[in-house]
């Protein structure tokens, strides 16, 4: 009799502890779905060969819905939360050891550094694992395990119908009509015209380039600056330039840290509407041959 009530406390308290990390979960997931962009993801995530807004995408569905099959039935779905935690702190540990000022869990709105949500969610893995919540379990009946997996698919697939992402501006004026962030594959435009990327579609037909380098940059970027300032003292003025400034949300002067652009009558200067996420590794820079993107990277190296 003392050994079952003593179990009953553990498996009570196992379910307590898988249904706050449910919490933790959903409340990184949500935050993400609503303000996040692929942009707020780790970059080992990024460097994978698939397109950002579906590596986006898959990420908060898989925090969704675990997240929500675990709050309704903790003990069955333990071991996903435990596993998701698992990568979770793998990837903080690389990002910490990156020196990344924000782990992006939840979503560019919220500053968290990885070795401050390493604390957390490495405390609540220990815990699961310490728990053992899913030797713990009981039989349920046919239908509760039903109703969770029908939650949780009804979760995962939030991403794909709440699409805050679009390659072209809405029909309308104002803010309202602007997407929440825009994915700038630059080398995949290879070979496109210019005005049919995403790019094209966000900047006045009159203000694209048919020929020379076109410079995607953020005044923010330590990287940038290093590129601007050699571009600057190596252009002659044979080519045009194209420098298309990206303004992030709550940038201010003070985090300016490009001193030194090209300049003279062969350089033009663009912004991308401001209130979007633009999702891209400055400086990116594409070469233009005839208005079709002749060559096209991110991160500089041209």
């Amino acid at each position: 009799m003392v050994a079952s009530r003593r179990e009953d406390r553990l498996r009570t308290l196992a379910a307590a502890v898988v249904r706050l990390a449910a919490l933790w979960l959903l409340a990184g997931g949500l935050f993400k779905l609503l303000w996040g962009s692929p942009a707020d993801l780790p970059a080992l995530l990024l460097e994978l060969p698939l397109p950002p807004g579906l590596i986006y995408r898959v990420a908060v569905a898989v925090e969704l819905g675990v997240a929500l099959a675990a709050l309704l039935m903790p003990l069955l779905v333990a071991p996903l939360v435990a596993a998701v935690f698992g990568v979770f702190c793998a990837l903080l540990l690389v990002m910490a050891w990156r020196g990344d000022a924000s782990c992006g869990c939840f979503g560019a709105s919220v500053t968290i550094p990885p070795l401050a949500m390493l604390a957390i969610d490495g405390t609540l893995l220990v815990a699961l694992l310490a728990l053992r919540p899913w030797a713990r379990r009981r039989k349920r009946a046919r239908a509760v395990v039903v109703a969770t997996l029908v939650v949780a698919v009804a979760a995962a697939v939030a991403p794909w119908a709440l699409n805050r992402e679009r390659t072209a501006p809405a029909a309308g004026d104002g803010a309202a009509a602007l997407p929440g962030y825009v994915v700038l594959d630059v080398a995949s435009w290879v070979g496109r015209p210019l005005a049919d990327t995403p790019l094209g579609r966000f900047l006045p037909p009159e203000d694209l380039p048919a020929d020379g380098l076109v410079v995607l940059y953020r005044m923010t970027c330590e990287h940038c600056a290093e590129e601007l300032f050699e571009l600057a003292a190596t252009d002659d003025g044979s080519r045009p330039i194209t420098l298309v400034r990206i303004v992030d949300d709550g940038e201010t002067e003070a985090d300016h840290v490009v001193a030194v652009l090209p300049e003279g009558p062969h350089v033009r200067m663009l912004e991308l509407p401001r209130g979007i996420d633009w999702v891209v590794t400055t400086p990116a820079e594409l070469t233009l041959e005839d208005g079709v993107v002749a060559d096209a990277r991110e991160g500089g190296g041209m």
